[in-house]
This record gives structure tokens, sequence and C-alpha cells, in this order.
């Protein structure tokens, strides 16, 4: 008899979900995980928002119902989510030509929009940033998209913008565009406003369809800040889509809370694409959770939960800044050059990431003499690092010695 399961061919660990598998079988006591992505304070937990243990005091005592939630979600939440990122008084939400649906978090908002896409042209091609985030190049994949780069950088130096708007240039009308909304995933480099007027320039004049993944905002510079991107191509672009995530900005992780905006040139336009987003959402989950929904739109509808959540984040986006200026400082200490641009590239970076220029056989080393984990691109998660983690790191790398030499 054959056996279908004996024939599935054996994958590779995710890089780093393996990491964590790793990092947890370690038994050495100083063990440190710069892998995973998740913010930690300064004691290394991954706390619950206070504004979150108050929305969820207020759902124990006001749920009345476990019943199923509608194809697109919560109402309020839809009608909420898109008047942060846009803004209340953006024309296009004014003017009805938004739709949102609550979604599996981030990645289940990236996973429906994929399938959108294909919906649109089959032979249309995704442009991804590289490097990009790893898991963008598996959702549009298994989307069955052709996929396509675009020059960024690869971490310790500035954005090539002449190569990205090149690469831009080769674009076909009704291709999409991926960009990260914020904190760009790994490098934690970001557009200036004149690369970004660039870039919006060049996908209008390509008649490319704009998708931004808006994963950490609140992290780079303050909120509000953080959502210029997103906000300035809503503007120029009468088609977008949008991907939100609410696991990092409100610590939702576990409860997989994310968004998926439609913006489209009329209202009609708009509700069709949520529409079709429904009958998507119904084959891949039926409905999405319940729980982390209700706590977003809670915080987002009361004026002091939302306050509360602003100032919440600002502590967690300074943590991690004075991270960055630690480990640069630690860094420029012990006299280690990792790249020709030097290390200002950690403090010119936002957000959680930064791509140390390290090889292969560096990230190995630290993992074996010091208990130190990272992904082999170098990708650290600065919120990883704590007070005396930093110097530790720093230390560390200068003890592994000119390994650090050769970039990856």
């Amino acid at each position: 008899m054959s056996s279908f399961l004996a024939r599935i061919e054996a994958t590779p660990p995710d890089p780093i979900m393996g990491l964590l598998t790793a990092f947890e079988a370690d038994p050495r006591p100083d063990k440190l995980n710069l892998g995973i992505g998740v913010y930690r304070d300064e004691a290394g937990r991954t706390p619950v928002l206070h504004c979150v243990k108050e929305a969820e005091t207020r759902l124990l005592r006001e749920e009345t119902t476990k019943s199923y939630l509608p194809l697109r979600g919560h109402a309020l939440f839809n009608r909420l989510v898109p008047e942060l990122v846009l803004g209340p008084d953006h024309p296009a939400v004014v003017s009805g030509r938004v739709t949102c649906l609550q979604t599996t978090g981030g990645t289940g908002a990236l996973r429906i929009a994929a399938e959108l896409l294909r919906d649109l042209s089959a032979e249309a091609t995704i442009h991804l940033t590289s490097p990009t985030w790893a898991n963008h190049g598996k959702i549009f994949g298994v989307a069955g998209k052709k996929l396509a780069g675009l020059s960024w950088s690869p971490g310790d130096r500035p954005i090539d913008g002449g190569a990205l708007v090149r690469d831009l240039d080769r674009a076909q009308p009704g291709d999409a565009v991926v960009l990260h909304g914020c904190c760009h995933n790994p490098t934690g480099l970001d557009p200036s406003r004149d690369l970004l007027s660039k870039i919006s320039a060049a996908l209008l004049e390509r008649k490319t369809v704009p998708v931004v993944d808006l994963a950490y905002a609140g992290f780079g510079e303050g909120l509000e800040a953080d959502l210029a991107l997103v906000r300035r191509l809503a503007h120029d672009h009468p088609e977008i889509v949008i991907c939100v995530s609410f696991s990092k900005n409100m610590g939702l992780y576990r409860d997989r809370v994310g968004a998926l905006i439609l913006v489209g040139r009329t209202p009609d336009a708009a509700e069709r694409a949520a529409a079709r987003a429904e009958v998507l959402v119904r084959a891949l989950h039926s409905s999405p959770p319940s729980h982390g929904g209700t706590v977003v739109a809670t915080i987002l509808a009361d004026t002091s939960l939302r306050a509360l959540w602003h100032a919440e984040l600002e502590e967690q986006r300074m943590r991690v800044e004075t991270m960055r200026s630690l480990l640069r400082s630690e860094l420029d200490g012990h006299g280690l050059v990792l790249s020709g641009e030097g290390s200002g590239f950690l403090t010119t970076g936002k957000g959680l990431f930064a791509v140390l220029p390290l090889t292969r056989e560096t990230v190995e080393a630290l993992r074996e003499r010091h208990a130190i984990y990272l992904l082999l691109s170098g990708r650290i998660n600065v919120a990883g690092l704590t007070a005396p983690a930093a110097p530790r790191l720093a230390q560390a790398l200068a003890d592994v010695g000119p390994r650090i030499a050769e970039p990856l």
C-alpha cells in the first residue's frame, strides 16, 4: 500500500523557530536569545501592557457570548483601525473608500492580500525589498506569485535609493510592491522623505499596487511619525493595500490580532474587494479570533486607555533606542569596526532589528562559545538586549576576533 505521508520530503526548519528550539535546549544558564522578534523589557520579559490588562478586565466583566464573529470580525475594530492608521480625516476614510477586515495577525492579513493579488492577476509579480522579512517570500510564494527583489541595504550602510528606483522601473502595470511601513525588518533602515517621494512617484508611473506591511508602528520615531509612509502612499495612490499587526505595539503576540485595510478608487470598489476577501477568509479560517480584536477596539475607543497605550508604547520605544546607543558605544569601546561605515547604522536604524555584518562562522562561534543566539544573517533583536547584555555581546564579538571582518 502506498503511503501519502511517507512521500513528503523533509523540510528544513524555519530559521527563527529552529533557533528558538536550539536556544531552549541549551542548558547554559547565561544563554541570550537575540533571534526571535519580540519586545523584552530590562528584566528580559515580554510584558502584558497595563492598557491591555484593563481592557481584558472589562471584557471579562462584560462579555456575554463566545459565538462566532462575522467573517470581517468586530465592526468597531474595523472602523477604528483605519482611522488610527490613516487618520479620521483622511479623504479615503471620509469618502468611504476604505474597508477593513480583522485578521489572524499581520501574517493573516498578508496571506489574504496575496490571494487577492492572485485573483487580480495570476501573472503579476510581487516585488520585495532585498533583504526583507523571511516570511514575505513564503506567504506570497504559497499564493503562487512570482517574486522579484528590490535593492535596499544589507543593514550596515544607507539604502541604495538610486538602485531601488531603477529596480522599480522594471515593474509592470498590475505588479505589487511590498514596502515596510516603518522599522524595516531586518535592517531597521527606512527611506527618507525624499526617497519616499521618489518611490511613490515610481509606483504611480509604473501603475503598480502598493502593499504596506505595518508591523512595528510606534517603535521607530513614535506612533504618528511612524505612520508617515503609509499615509503618504494612501494620499498619492487611489488604491492601496495595508496589512496591520498589533503583535508588537500592543504586545498581543499570541492573540493574533491584525487587520487588512483596502483602499479603493470608489466605495463600491473597496466593498467589492472586501467581499472577495470574505470568501478567502471563509476558506482559510472562517472567522477571526475574538479576544484580541475586542481588546484593541476597547483601547482605541476609550480616551484614557488609548492615552495609556501611547505612553506605554513610547516607553518601550525609548528603551529600544537606548539599547541601540549602548551597543554602539560598547562596540566602539572595544574598537570593533564591523563595517566600512562604522557602527552608526545601529543608531540610524529604528525599531527592534538591526543586522550585524558577521560571517556564518562568527554567528556560530557566538552560539557555541558564548551562548549568544542570533540569526545566521546577523540580524539581532535589539529589544533582546539589556544593560548587562549589550556589553556582553560586544565582549563576545571581541573574543571571536577577526572572523567579523568579512560580511555574510
